[in-house]
């Protein structure tokens, strides 16, 4: 009798084990699906270098790399790339922080709704969350970018970050 109760008692781990791991493989599966599923409206045949694209803004504007943040928007800046060079310069001198205030941007969802009085001829909009440094600590803000596709290429409005009421991060906080 001990000798089944024990076999069963294994086969019970053995059991117990692999549902874990089903459960722990179907999450990962659930998870890169989803994440392919935000760029699911965008068109097959462009979805990969949306996502380049997109990679190389945030890297951009990570870095401070103003000049090609600059080429890739979707309307030049009416007093053209010289102005717009410098008013970044100046709001980045505004923040006073040694380090980069913005961090990462992660994409939530992409859709073509609502974006009439953008002000900017946008096709698309990417809606997600802003990861930025406010006062030495690192939170996340609700951010949008948009987006066209013309001349065979992606091209983008600056990110769109909300800010809390009196700007104060949330507490508490980490910094990174």
């Amino acid at each position: 009798m001990k000798k089944i109760v024990f076999a069963l008692v294994k086969q019970g781990y053995i059991f117990a084990g692999c549902l874990l791991l089903l459960i722990t493989f179907s999450g990962l599966v659930y998870a890169q699906s989803e994440e392919k599923d935000v760029f699911a409206p965008v068109p097959e045949s462009t979805r990969a270098r949306l996502t380049e694209r997109l990679k190389l803004l945030t890297e951009y504007e990570r870095a401070g790399r103003w000049a090609e943040v600059y080429d890739m928007l979707i309307s030049p800046w009416r007093g053209g790339k010289d102005m717009y060079l410098s008013e970044r310069k100046r709001m980045a001198l505004e923040l006073r922080t040694p380090r980069q205030w913005f961090v990462d941007f992660t994409p939530q969802r992409v859709h073509n709704k609502y974006i009439y009085g953008s002000g900017v001829n946008a096709q698309w909009r990417i809606d997600g969350f802003a990861t930025v440094r406010e006062r030495g600590c690192l939170v996340r803000r609700w951010a949008a970018v948009y987006i066209a596709f013309r001349d065979n290429d992606w091209y983008f409005s600056d990110f769109l970050i909300e800010l809390s009421k009196d700007n104060a991060p949330a507490k508490p906080c980490v910094d990174k």
